[in-house]
């Protein structure tokens, strides 16, 4: 095939979208429906973070907050009233921490003697000297950049679908902030905005740790980039929704889905 026109990739980050569409369903069947069995949360959470653990993030936000909400309720009623919500959120912590250890511990066993990625440091830089969150801790605050990195080929991308990226991430930002001033604190709408918040100041957090763990302290990831969010955008669309119905912008979101839906495939067929 010609490498010209080929618009073909493959990733492993396709199912995060899918990850994020879980996470608010455990999110959704305890806040919403009351229902705190913790095997369907741990299964769920078991298949994401087996295909990738950073396309769990969206369930780790969805841990915190069940995590929250326990200890709201372990206040409010006493412990009794907090526990069911509490098991399900460390039932998917103990998951996660789980299959981490079961796959590093394969892939250790899978290991080249004394091979070394040639990208291992591709988006890495060695740590000044001074205290190590020096240099990582700006990084910080980009997390509120989702779908703002992605990579198209050529013939695909266009000035249009950076256009419509950078329009997409600011609202897909700003929705959660808007949600947890509109909505009294306790709602599941609250809680989901709590969610995307969450997810989003911690994901460049994890991956700092991670590079930090990994480089035994020498080294600092320069720019995490929003594609190890993709599992928060289907957490942020949905408060988008919900924000919609709540201020009856119907009409505008459609509108809004039409715009984004017409850029794509006018640049995909290479029109415009």
């Amino acid at each position: 095939m010609n490498s010209d026109t080929s618009v073909a990739s493959v990733t492993n980050d396709a199912p995060a979208l899918l990850a994020g569409a879980g996470a608010m369903y455990v999110l959704g069947r305890v806040l919403i429906y009351g229902r705190t069995g913790w095997l369907v949360p741990a299964l769920i959470t078991g298949a994401v973070v087996s295909m990738k653990v950073i396309s769990g993030l969206a369930l780790i936000a969805v841990a915190i907050v069940l995590l929250i909400v326990a200890l709201r309720r372990g206040r409010a009623n006493g412990f009794r009233r907090a526990r069911p919500v509490l098991i399900v959120s460390g039932a998917m912590f103990l998951v996660i921490g789980s299959v981490y250890k079961i796959w590093a511990v394969v892939q250790a066993g899978r290991a080249l003697p004394d091979y070394l990625s040639p990208i291992r440091n591709a988006n890495t830089q060695p740590i000044s000297g001074r205290l190590p969150f020096d240099d990582w801790l700006p990084t910080l605050v980009g997390g509120f950049r989702l779908g703002r990195d992605y990579y198209l080929a050529p013939p695909v991308d266009s000035a249009q679908i950076l256009a419509w990226a950078i329009l997409a991430g600011v609202i897909l930002s700003a929705v959660a902030f808007v949600a947890v001033s509109k909505f009294a604190h306790g709602r599941a709408e609250w809680f989901l905005g709590v969610a995307v918040i969450v997810g989003s100041m911690i994901y460049p957090l994890i991956v700092q740790v991670n590079v930090y763990a990994s480089s035994s302290g020498t080294r600092f990831f320069t720019a995490p980039g929003s594609r190890y969010a993709n599992s928060l955008i289907p957490l942020a669309v949905g408060l988008a929704a919900v924000l919609a119905s709540h201020f009856r912008l119907r009409r505008t979101a459609i509108a809004t889905v039409a715009l984004g839906l017409l850029i794509v495939v006018t640049s995909s067929f290479g029109i415009g």
